[in-house]
């Protein structure tokens, strides 16, 4: 399950169409990107936030609002919700919230959580804007393209590039 791991970043890979789920630990927080697919997967990432948080605060990411991407959001209820202003104001919460229900009943998957839409706590809405966590920050541009609601991430000084479903390699 876990692709790559260096220098507190670790990125999960899911069974499912090799579906990557990242997280970021730093001396002040963890950070959860888009925690994917199946319930021993996401469990599997619970659990490795649990190894590292010693009472760090806890970030979830979300690089945009589809349904695959959402679908642990309420696996991390207690996270500091981060994502674009078009997630937050998704114009099709339901119709995504479906997908999960329909996915889920379709391979007769029983998930320990109600799935839910998440609810945006820090909320992305222009280029460039920042997020100063300790000595880290993180910024953010809007990359509407795959989805209008997309964001890049950019975490310093680390030099991690999270970009949810553009490809690029290590």
């Amino acid at each position: 399950m876990i692709h790559y791991q260096k220098n507190g970043l670790t990125v999960f890979q899911s069974a499912l169409w090799q579906t990557t789920s990242t997280v970021v630990e730093e001396d002040e927080f963890v950070l959860i990107v888009d925690p994917s697919w199946l319930p021993h997967e996401i469990k599997a990432i619970q659990e490795h936030v649990e190894e590292l948080n010693r009472n760090k605060e806890v970030y979830l990411l979300f690089t945009h609002g589809d349904f695959d991407h959402i679908i642990g959001y309420s696996a991390f209820l207690n996270a500091k919700v981060i994502a674009s202003e078009g997630v937050s104001n998704h114009p099709a919460k339901d119709y995504k919230l479906g997908l999960i229900k329909d996915f889920d009943r379709k391979y007769y998957i029983d998930r320990p959580y109600q799935p839910k839409f998440p609810v945006v706590d820090i909320e992305i809405n222009k280029d460039g804007q920042q997020l100063a966590l300790g000595s880290t920050t993180l910024t953010f541009y809007l990359s509407p393209g795959h989805t209008h609601d997309g964001i890049f991430t950019i975490i310093e000084p680390q030099g991690i590039w999270i970009a949810g479903d553009y490809p690029f390699g290590f």
